[in-house]
């Protein structure tokens, strides 16, 4: 559904929402009249593939030297392949170090509210470094809670 119209007066037209529908629209067309080998290219040159992510991801934290710090709305669980991936690389979440009970970060607002929550939000850290506060904020502004974390060097860290 797309809303041409709402209940909010405005004096001005909405060129930016409606060139971005036009080039949606030609962008459709055009891909519903490529066959296969065109569509699978122009996927593979233009589209997010989100196992090409995971896989530049793994080789770019595979490499790093130096401590790692990796935070963020993951939208993935701690039982999820992506946090699998992630522990595998060496990476341990600072609620599994230094948090207590379900960390839940999501949902903040609307009747979930009043169901458990989940946590859908983390901070990855590398072996060289250490946690030893992580806890849930105050989820103004946003449908999640934030995470507060005190994050240090490991005692006898090389390169830290």
């Amino acid at each position: 559904m797309i809303p041409i119209k709402d209940n909010i007066p405005s004096r001005t037209t909405p060129i930016v929402t409606y060139a971005l529908i036009a080039l949606s629209v030609l962008a459709f067309s055009y891909e519903r009249r490529l066959l296969a080998p065109q569509l699978e290219h122009l996927v593979r040159t233009w589209g997010f593939v989100p196992g090409y992510f995971r896989a530049d991801l793994r080789d770019r934290l595979a490499d790093e030297p130096l401590p790692v710090i990796l935070s963020g709305d993951f939208n993935f669980t701690d039982r999820s392949p992506n946090a699998d991936l992630l522990h595998h690389l060496g990476l341990v979440d600072s609620h599994a170090l230094a948090g207590f009970g379900r960390g839940s970060t999501w949902p903040v607002h609307s009747f979930f509210r009043y169901v458990p929550g989940i946590r859908l939000d983390h901070i990855y850290l590398s072996r060289s470094l250490n946690c030893s506060q992580s806890r849930t904020g105050t989820g103004l502004g946003s449908d999640h809670r934030p995470i507060v974390a005190r994050i240090s060097a490991a005692s006898g860290a090389v390169g830290s």
